[in-house]
């Protein structure tokens, strides 16, 4: 049906989810994006709570639209070696009906733990804000009959899978936002 084009350019104001900052440890960033079945992560970020993503780093992706209604999700993670889990900061969803074709955004999102609209009066449960994502977004459609036509129909399910149980925890943040153990015992 089209393309879109995506860059991650920088986060602002991101809380510091290491231990030792009075060390100079800091959070180790790095952004995850699922779009309909794919799911892609830039290059992490050591030790900053307002990275940027250079050009020659992975930052950018192309994406092929399967559905004029699928919405990009974009999370943000500290990232963990080991067997710890990578810590989810904040999170996204962009309505993709909103871009009109052949025109370049830059974007700044607020991050936020839920994509439920009244989880949203702070960015946190715990009314920390967890700061901002700037991207650069580009949608071209080259056959709008088509583009339109295909609008329609309803969007297929679809699956992500991922090689490491780390990064299919963080795909599952980006999508479903945080999962809340004492309201789902």
């Amino acid at each position: 049906v089209g393309e879109v084009y995506l860059e991650v350019l920088e986060c602002r104001g991101l809380p510091n989810t290491d231990a030792g900052g009075a060390v100079g440890n800091k959070t180790d960033a790095f952004v995850s994006i699922v779009y309909g079945d794919i799911m892609v992560q830039t290059e992490v970020i050591d030790d900053s709570c307002s990275p940027m993503w250079m050009p020659w780093c992975s930052r950018a992706f192309v994406f092929q639209m399967g559905h004029p209604s699928t919405a990009i999700y974009i999370g943000v993670a500290d990232y963990d070696v080991g067997p710890l889990e990578h810590e989810c900061i904040g999170r996204v969803a962009i309505d993709m009906e909103k871009f009109f074709p052949g025109t370049l955004y830059t974007l700044t999102y607020q991050l936020y733990e839920s994509s439920n609209l009244p989880d949203r009066g702070t960015s946190s449960t715990d009314g920390e804000d967890l700061g901002t994502i700037t991207i650069r977004l580009r949608v071209e459609i080259p056959n709008e009959r088509k583009h339109l036509l295909k609008g329609w129909k309803a969007p297929e399910r679809n699956w992500v899978n991922s090689q490491q149980w780390k990064s299919h925890r963080v795909a599952k943040y980006c999508v479903d936002g945080q999962h809340d153990e004492e309201v789902f015992e």
